[in-house]
């Protein structure tokens, strides 16, 4: 005999105790550290995101410059035979893109386009003297093949870099190039001077890679050698932190360092905040952590003994339910439990034993028919042998017999039953054989005329006269026209046979939503009101010498193409017929 299993509510009372009395004591014993750890992380993800978006609008702005450059050395060179002599590029002409650029971007001071000579070829601003480059920004540039930018400099007008991009004429084949001056206080304003979400005591540092730092003061961007705690930070942080570095300076105290690099410029920024004004809270959360553990641990407890009872018992009445089903009680079900989770555990349970029993009964019924479709296609085969022998014996008899009267008149009877009997066990083959889809696109004016066609010679026979209402003549079906064709002029045949002489048969089409329909109404006596509802079940018949499966393999072609077919009798007299196909299964 096994060991007892422990019940489920003490189980859970025990975990929910156990799990209550460690995190309680982690708190009691390292509240503080916890806390520390978790502003650090807040103030590091709260400082990245601020990195970031400085980062994000100096790189927005260099992507606009590459840009920039780049369509204007199209426009700048590419178009000009001879680039020396591009007079459109004078800054007076109206048509110059230089000066329309330097109009629409307030960090360029100038722009200038060169030969490969380096020879002035166009210039945003009128130039009173001389273009002067560094030597090694014109040696970058004759090497590169994209964007190049030169050293910090600081002039009058406040920072500023020279940047540039070598370009080819399309036309001409030239290489030239064109330089642009940024000036920086624009771009670099709203990233220094704006300092939302970092405190008071916070500051963003710009430092470029020949050491320069770049800081807003007083209202202005100033340019600077680094001081010592730039060069202490530097020293201490030569790369880009992930983290925010915690750093001691006399001056100031503790702060928080956090940098990304800016790899077009190769430059470094650099965000700084109090160390003092990020974790004022420590000591508040430190006095707090003992209450806060102790009142946890009660309300933790008291939850723990209601939560137990309440889990447990849903789950002894569903066991009670699945004990009484499994000793044959399949009727039982699960009655309505209290919270919405172990309500929605009743109804799936519900359900799945509804669905059980369904299925069961499908599979059965599945079952039956595929032995019932065996067992026919089996007894049609060996029927259809000796009923073609017997046909035509009957033939030749006829023959023998046909001077006389009487003879000739069984003789044709006798025919006529046999072609009777034939044309039931094609219809009970056709019924039983599975079915497959072979989708063609088909005009439905077209396929409607041959099937109109097809019942011309019956119709002749009792005087009935068909008429055909086509709501779009150019609709595409998209289906299995064998099935469909047969389906429909089994519909037509029907209704022919039904119509009294001189009548009218009438076959219509019209699109409802998602569904496109074939109508087929007579003038007949209408379907017995005994079968109206079974009118499509195997067998099922209202003509002396029908078979009962025509209507019935009508309903498993629609079926097959996801459809319906129904029937109904109307006011006047006369049936009607519908026949549906998902709207999917035709292109206008």
């Amino acid at each position: 005999m096994g060991r007892k299993q422990p019940r489920i509510q003490h189980t859970i009372l025990i975990w929910m105790i156990v799990l209550a009395i460690v995190p309680i004591s982690l708190v009691s014993f390292q509240g503080y550290h916890c806390a520390r750890q978790a502003l650090i992380e807040t103030q590091d993800a709260h400082l990245h995101a601020i990195l970031s978006t400085k980062k994000a609008q100096i790189e927005r702005i260099l992507d606009v410059v590459r840009s920039d450059l780049h369509l204007l050395s199209i426009l700048s060179f590419s178009g000009v035979p001879e680039p020396t002599k591009g007079t459109c590029q004078s800054p007076s002409c109206t048509c110059n893109p230089l000066s329309e650029a330097l109009g629409e971007k307030a960090y360029y001071s100038n722009l200038i386009a060169f030969d490969s000579n380096w020879q002035v070829t166009g210039s945003a601003r009128p130039m009173s003297s001389p273009v002067h480059l560094p030597e090694t920004f014109r040696k970058s540039l004759e090497t590169a093949s994209g964007l190049v930018f030169s050293n910090l400099v600081n002039n009058r007008n406040g920072p500023e870099i020279l940047t540039g991009c070598p370009l080819t004429g399309q036309n001409t084949g030239n290489r030239g190039f064109i330089t642009g001056t940024l000036n920086l206080v624009p771009i670099v304003k709203p990233i220094l001077s704006e300092l939302t979400g970092i405190g008071p005591s916070g500051r963003i540092i710009l430092v470029s890679n020949s050491g320069k730092s770049i800081q807003w003061e007083k209202g202005t961007a100033h340019i600077s050698q680094p001081d010592s705690m730039i060069k202490a930070i530097l020293a201490r942080l030569p790369q880009e932190t992930s983290t925010p570095e915690v750093m001691f300076f006399p001056d100031t105290g503790k702060i928080l360092v956090s940098s990304m690099k800016i790899s077009t410029l190769n430059w470094r920024i650099f965000l700084i905040t109090s160390y003092s004004d990020t974790f004022k809270w420590l000591n508040i959360l430190q006095n707090r952590a003992i209450f806060t553990g102790i009142l946890v641990f009660v309300l933790v407890l008291f939850i723990a003994i209601k939560m137990a009872a309440r889990i447990s018992r849903p789950l002894k009445t569903l066991a009670g339910t699945a004990n009484s089903i499994a000793s044959g009680q399949i009727a039982n079900r699960v009655p309505p439990l209290p919270g919405r989770e172990a309500a929605d555990v009743a109804q799936a349970f519900n359900r799945m034993m509804n669905n059980l029993n369904t299925l069961q009964q499908k599979v059965a019924h599945s079952a039956s028919l595929a032995a019932i479709g065996e067992l026919s296609s089996s007894i049609v085969h060996e029927m259809r042998n000796p009923l073609s022998s017997v046909k035509m014996n009957l033939q030749a008899l006829r023959e023998k017999v046909k001077t006389d009267p009487d003879y000739l008149e069984l003789s044709e009877i006798a025919l006529s039953q046999a072609a009777r009997l034939e044309n039931m066990l094609t219809e009970l083959l056709s019924y039983g054989k599975p079915m497959e889809l072979h989708r063609v696109h088909f005009k439905i004016d077209e396929f409607l005329e041959s099937c109109v066609t097809q019942v011309l010679a019956m119709t002749a026979e009792k005087g009935v006269h068909i008429q055909t209402s086509i709501a779009s003549p150019e609709t595409t079906v998209s289906g299995d026209r064998e099935l469909l064709f047969r389906a429909i002029v089994n519909l037509l045949r029907n209704a022919v046979e039904a119509a009294p002489k001189g009548t009218t048969v009438t076959i219509s089409t019209r699109t409802e939503v998602a569904l496109l329909c074939f109508t087929v109404t007579d003038e007949g006596p209408g379907i017995p009101s005994a079968i109206v509802e079974e009118i499509f079940k195997p067998f099922i018949t209202s003509k002396e010498n029908g078979t009962g499966l025509g209507l019935a393999n009508v309903r498993k072609i629609a079926r097959l193409h996801g459809g319906t077919v129904t029937a109904e009798n109307m006011e006047g007299g006369g049936a009607r017929f519908v026949f549906c196909i998902p709207q999917e299964n035709q292109l206008t």
